[in-house]
């Protein structure tokens, strides 16, 4: 069954997980996430450290420089989460809410603001073959 875009779909892996039921997006790159879930990962984020999780900072070539998501494993809880919201093991992340990551500054505030921040603009590059093509996601705070 192919759903069009304003329908909305659970995304993540058939089977029903909770994390399935917490994150609806309404199209490859739109999800809303319910407020149990925000809960979940604030008072857990050390599961994404523990579980190999990692951020790099990268250059790439012809498109500059970025946060590459990395450690990324299939069956553990952070796959599971990121893939969920669309993100990739090997994504590269360069903007979000129109902030380069560049700066740790720049990530440390992000972490502050997210119990308050109700929506989110991702920019980030994802390798497709040879090349790499620019990717724009919006996650917003269910109500």
């Amino acid at each position: 069954m192919v759903r069009g875009h304003d329908e909305p779909r659970v995304r993540g892996q058939t089977g029903g997980s909770d994390i399935d039921a917490l994150v609806t997006c309404t199209s490859d790159t739109k999800c809303a996430i319910e407020p149990e879930l925000f809960a979940a990962v604030e008072s857990n984020f050390a599961v994404f450290h523990h579980e190999g999780v990692r951020v790099e900072p990268v250059s790439i070539p012809e498109h500059g420089k970025g946060v590459l998501l990395a450690g990324l494993d299939r069956g553990e809880a952070s796959h599971h989460l990121l893939t969920a919201l669309g993100l990739h093991d090997g994504d590269v992340l360069t903007h979000i809410n129109g902030a380069s990551l560049l700066s740790l500054a720049t990530i440390e505030q992000l972490m502050l603001d997210l119990p308050t921040t109700t929506a989110w603009s991702l920019t980030l590059r994802r390798k497709a073959g040879s090349t790499w093509r620019a990717v724009d996601f919006a996650i917003t705070r269910a109500p």
